[in-house]
């Protein structure tokens, strides 16, 4: 029995010390970004010459609260904003010359397959935008720089397929906004 105890302990110990040497990682969804002009580096056979993205975040303005507010700011992109986090690559000098010249991109992609190489379960196309900012950083023990990059614009279409492989009839939701003139 003090045999069985101690290659239990033994085993739990070996297994403890793996994690904290390798922990377990959470595969993150794969995210694309894709923009007219602005190569990057993706090498994922379906979206090769993408821009890799990290994280998205996104969302429009309260048009009840937005009619009563005045303000100096153009128009352009008042439907919203879009920002993604990516790692610094070849599109970073680029992007960011988009965001201090204030150039129009007419359309740009988010998506979200399934898995590498598979059709998108999230779409986001956004139509007449400019990139209201463009902030690069990092710290000494990461690998890489970071960039967050803030996408202003007028139309946004989102189209999501109920994230399912079992489900046969699979149903699209589309919405569209677009800024009133």
């Amino acid at each position: 029995m003090k045999k069985i105890i101690s290659i239990a302990a033994g085993a739990a110990l070996t297994t403890a010390l793996f994690f904290s040497a390798n922990p377990p990682t959470l595969a993150a969804a794969d995210m694309f970004l894709k923009i007219e002009g602005i190569e990057g580096e993706s090498t994922d056979s379906a979206h090769q010459g993408w821009i890799e993205v990290e994280s998205v975040n996104w969302g429009g303005p309260n048009r009840s609260r937005l009619s009563r507010m005045q303000t100096s700011e153009p128009r352009m992109g008042s439907s919203g904003s879009l920002v993604i986090t990516k790692r610094t690559d070849k599109s970073s000098a680029n992007l960011y010359q988009y965001s201090n010249s204030g150039e129009h991109i007419p359309n740009m992609w988010v998506i979200t397959p399934q898995k590498r190489g598979t059709e998108p379960y999230l779409k986001y196309e956004l139509t007449d935008v400019i990139i209201s900012s463009f902030v690069a950083g990092g710290s000494g023990g990461e690998s890489a720089m970071m960039e967050e990059v803030t996408f202003s614009y007028r139309k946004i279409q989102w189209d999501y397929d109920k994230y399912d492989t079992r489900d046969k009839d699979k149903k699209k939701d589309k919405y569209n906004i677009k800024e009133k003139d």
